[in-house]
């Protein structure tokens, strides 16, 4: 059965001044099987518009349901996005946009690392473009330079930092340079806590994309670590469980060393 299209009646619904009503409208788009061009552009519309977080959130959830559908709306967000006397706030939430529909098209994942990367951005801007990112999945591996340079830049924001690794996480194989660096984090524990999980969960998911064994000995000593923090070792472990099928032989009996 063709998908319906969105009534006015319903449009009008998403800028009712009571937020239950717009979430209800929102919702009614998923229940009724609703997918266009136009309900795409409205809910684009309350994402970037709306007052109330939460119903921004619900958008942001069917809008990624009908990412073919709001493609056309691409090329506006992207400029909005990018124009530096807009809101700030408006700016971040076309980031978030572009990572709900943005992997339909190659036009986003250039534009977001732009932002992402540049120092000069408002950190919520940047923020918001790196988690987009995150969204978009496995990144070109051309800009695998540009967000490691924000990975590993003591000066940045630990947050920033932390999203620019799981960036680099889902990139997998074509992140493999940046292993040599992400050692370094998780073997340093003068570092922040936060910092080094980060590090520990995109070695583990890299070393098993690209079929490593050099960052398990590393995890394992922080695995075997009474002295680590527990969530780390928690996370080491895990990262050793991704690799399992990379080296077996290289990779302790995760069970066996938890209870030593």
């Amino acid at each position: 059965m063709p998908a319906q299209e969105m009534t006015p009646t319903s449009v009008s619904r998403l800028r009712d001044k009571s937020p239950l009503t717009r979430i209800e409208a929102i919702l009614d788009t998923r229940r009724n099987g609703i997918a266009d061009p136009k309900t795409a552009v409205a809910l684009i519309a309350c994402i970037l518009e709306d007052g109330n977080s939460y119903v921004r959130e619900i958008a942001l959830g069917v809008l990624r349901s009908m990412a073919s559908d709001a493609k056309g709306s691409i090329p506006t967000v992207l400029e909005l996005m990018r124009n530096s006397h807009a809101d700030q706030g408006r700016r971040a939430r076309a980031a978030e946009v572009l990572g709900a529909i943005g992997n339909q098209t190659s036009e986003s994942m250039p534009r977001l690392v732009e932002v992402a990367a540049n120092p000069k951005e408002p950190r919520v801007l940047r923020e918001a473009a790196a988690r987009a990112l995150v969204g978009l999945g496995r990144l070109g591996s051309e800009f695998v330079p540009t967000i490691s340079a924000v990975a590993f830049n003591p000066a940045e924001n630990s947050n920033l930092r932390e999203i620019a690794m799981e960036v680099l996480a889902n990139t997998g194989a074509d992140a493999v340079s940046a292993v040599s660096q992400l050692l370094s984090i998780l073997e340093d524990r003068g570092r922040e806590l936060t910092l080094r999980q980060s590090a520990a969960y995109a070695l583990g998911r890299i070393s098993s994309d690209a079929k490593i064994a050099s960052p398990l000995a590393s995890l394992t000593a922080v695995l075997r670590n009474r002295n680590e923090d527990i969530n780390l070792r928690r996370q080491a472990a895990l990262a050793l469980q991704a690799a399992r099928s990379t080296a077996a032989g290289a990779i302790p009996d995760l069970g066996r060393v938890l209870v030593e």
